[in-house]
């Protein structure tokens, strides 16, 4: 019972295809997963990698406001949006429309079947150019 990620959230999967029927679904982990760290109870003492953590997030939110400003360019560019299908080809700069995620623009290709797809509220990952 094999499943091919379709769309991820900040490096999460969402959702699901089934490779033996091909129905699509939202991703359930499985029920043997480990626990996360934090309801282990021990904690790490951070020594003085906070600064770096500090400029990380900045550059983060930078890095978002930067995706979301050529987003809003793009959109408001007037030039027609694709529908997204996974089994279409798509190549950096492409506008599309996805039923749940709204208009997007696709920034990044990323290996060969996946997508980075950046929306009104973020950046996911989609798959593409799946067999028909």
């Amino acid at each position: 019972m094999g499943h091919r990620v379709v769309a991820m959230v900040q490096g999460v999967p969402k959702r699901v295809i089934c490779m033996t029927c091909g129905s699509e679904h939202n991703y359930r982990a499985p029920k043997s997963a480990p626990a996360p760290r934090a309801a282990l109870g021990k904690t790490r003492e951070r020594s003085s990698s906070a600064k770096s953590t500090t400029s990380d997030a900045t550059r983060a939110n930078k890095s978002r406001a930067s995706a979301h400003a050529e987003w809003e360019s793009a959109v408001r560019s007037g030039r027609p949006f694709r529908r997204y299908l996974a089994t279409e080809q798509y190549a950096a700069g492409d506008l599309i429309q996805h039923k749940k995620f709204g208009d997007g623009l696709v920034r990044d290709t990323s290996g060969h079947d996946k997508i980075i797809v950046a929306f009104s509220d973020g950046e996911r990952t989609l798959i593409h150019r799946l067999p028909a």
